[in-house]
């Protein structure tokens, strides 16, 4: 299954996996069922502010309000992107969220479970191909790759997306060559120390695209 299917209507991906397992858990988290305290379980821990503010998000949270206010400016906002904004900004504190549980667990099933905590709008300005909602499933793809949360390196569905991305939606952004860079070049998180090897992952990729140091 892909992560983003841009063509079947409806679409078959990880997307709208993940947005059925949302709608399941918006319905039963409140409910004292055995399923509702599964669910309670599952996302136990991903909601709250992070123990540990992540670099990569601090940079996509840079970018998105410079994608909507430095350009076109603040006469140019209307009711459309004012929500799309708010859909980034709940997406971009979902992934600080997990991505720090991530690390506070020392194995990278948080940041696959990020995508059933996200906005269910979030995968339509996926599909719809917005600049902003790409750039930010191209870093997650390599954020899973780079924590290692696949069964073969060169043949996952994260990998799938990062290649049909980097020949459909180039050229890449800053923040996008220095994560595909660091994925490419570190290979994987080390397991023996996964907390440390992610922060360095984290802040070395906002530092690289701070100074603007790679070109894929």
């Amino acid at each position: 299954m892909p992560v983003v299917d841009f063509e079947s209507d409806p679409p078959l991906d990880i997307l709208s996996f993940a947005g059925s397992i949302k709608k399941l858990i918006d319905e039963q988290k409140y409910q004292f069922t055995l399923l509702g305290l599964l669910i309670g379980n599952l996302t136990l821990g991903i909601f709250g502010t992070p123990v540990f503010r992540s670099a990569i998000v601090g940079q996509l949270r840079l970018e998105l309000h410079d994608y909507y206010f430095e350009d076109d400016g603040f006469a140019e906002i209307n009711s459309k992107t004012s929500h799309e904004n708010e859909i980034f900004e709940e997406f971009l504190t979902m992934m600080e969220n997990c991505f720090s549980f991530a690390i506070y667990k020392g194995y990278p099933i948080p940041i696959f479970r990020m995508l059933y905590t996200v906005p269910l709008e979030y995968a339509i300005l996926v599909r719809a191909r917005h600049p902003f909602a790409l750039r930010t499933i191209f870093v997650y793809c390599c954020i899973c790759i780079f924590g290692g949360f696949y069964m073969l390196r060169n043949s996952n569905m994260w990998m799938d997306y990062v290649r049909f991305h980097l020949i459909h939606f180039g050229p890449l952004g800053a923040l996008e060559n220095s994560v595909y860079y660091y994925m490419e070049n570190k290979r994987r998180v080390n397991f023996d120390n996964f907390a440390a090897s992610m922060q360095e992952f984290d802040s070395m990729v906002a530092y690289m695209t701070q100074h603007e140091e790679i070109r894929v």
